[in-house]
């Protein structure tokens, strides 16, 4: 309501199917990788996985926020100006966490890692962003949420062909409920 967006049950259920979607997905992904020094301490696994899913909610609940605030504050204003505000503040929020990390003894990154850090930087941040703020503009907050949080459907093409990892099917059903629950909300019937 707040938006001036109806609540439509089939984006709802569209939502959740797309989430337990890539929820397969992302577990699938993670039981390929290799479990670093940390994961082998049972007692300190738990407290890690905690945090986790801690830090993994928390950060949900903010990019629901952020993104719903983002369609209000972008209303009547080009994309390219309200993306390039977005990217100047949450540029800015870093100084302080930058300044503590270094403080704390952060290392300095090599320069080989800034080369790719900006390289990235430039296509998800730049780009990404810009991107992200035009799609909001367009279809708004509710749909633009449920599809960028359907980013490990785009990671498993990588992690066949260039990890050659094997497509299981728990990873096929975490696609299919993931391709459903896009267009349960797209289409809002």
């Amino acid at each position: 309501f707040f938006l001036g967006e109806p609540p439509i049950l089939s984006r709802l259920f569209g939502a959740i199917v797309a989430v337990i979607g890539v929820i397969l997905i992302s577990n699938e992904q993670n039981r390929h990788q290799e479990t670093g020094d940390l994961s082998s301490q049972d007692g300190n696994n738990r407290r890690l996985d905690l945090w986790g899913i801690a830090g993994a909610v928390m950060t949900a609940v903010l990019y629901a926020v952020g993104t719903t605030l983002l369609q209000v504050g972008i209303e009547g204003v080009d994309p390219i100006s309200g993306s390039f505000v977005r990217v100047l503040f949450g540029s800015i929020a870093f100084v302080p966490m930058v300044a503590l990390a270094s403080f704390n003894g952060m290392k300095v990154p090599t320069r080989r890692a800034i080369v790719r850090v900006v390289v990235a930087g430039f296509f998800g941040m730049a780009i990404g962003s810009l991107l992200f703020v035009w799609a909001v503009a367009i279809v708004g907050a509710a749909i633009m949420s449920v599809l960028s949080s359907t980013a490990p459907l785009f990671a498993i093409p990588v992690s066949i062909f260039i990890l050659k990892e094997k497509l299981t099917r728990v990873a096929v059903l975490g696609i299919a409920l993931t391709m459903i629950g896009i267009v349960l909300v797209v289409m809002g019937f």
